[in-house]
């Protein structure tokens, strides 16, 4: 993916996909195969797709500066920590994910993330998320 400075072939199904493989091909980061294309037998033009974004340099290029990006902000390491730890231990066991003595909210001095509050209530809602369908509303264009 991205994050390993890899270009992508994305094959949305349903949902958000949609939305995500077009951003990926706005800015560059690959291209998109849709999954009609693979029912009309068009197995050919995917290997095709694979191919074009594994050889022009404009497409590794591109990914390479995205995959900088994701290593200097490094929040996904760590909002995947978080997650992890609260899905394994429950929430209740913030020795895991909070730092020892730190204060909840004040963003250490050596980076500007956020305290251990603000990311154990983003790790909460997503949670809630997985647990509960989202509704038709939560789909609709704003």
């Amino acid at each position: 993916g991205i994050a390993a400075a890899r270009p992508l072939v994305c094959m949305p199904l349903f949902c958000d996909q949609y939305e995500m493989a077009e951003s990926v091909s706005r800015h560059g980061l690959g291209l998109v195969y849709h999954k009609d294309e693979l029912l009309d037998g068009q197995a050919q033009r995917l290997c095709s797709l694979v191919r074009q974004v594994d050889e022009e340099p404009l497409f590794r290029a591109t990914v390479g500066r995205h995959a900088q990006l994701v290593r200097i902000r490094g929040g996904c390491r760590r909002a995947a920590e978080v997650i992890e730890s609260i899905a394994y231990a429950g929430a209740d066991f913030g020795e895991l994910w909070q730092g020892a003595g730190a204060d909840e909210d004040a963003p250490s001095p050596a980076s500007a993330a956020p305290g251990p509050t603000l990311l154990r209530n983003t790790a909460l809602a997503a949670m809630e998320q997985v647990k509960r369908p989202p509704n038709a509303a939560e789909y609709s264009a704003p």
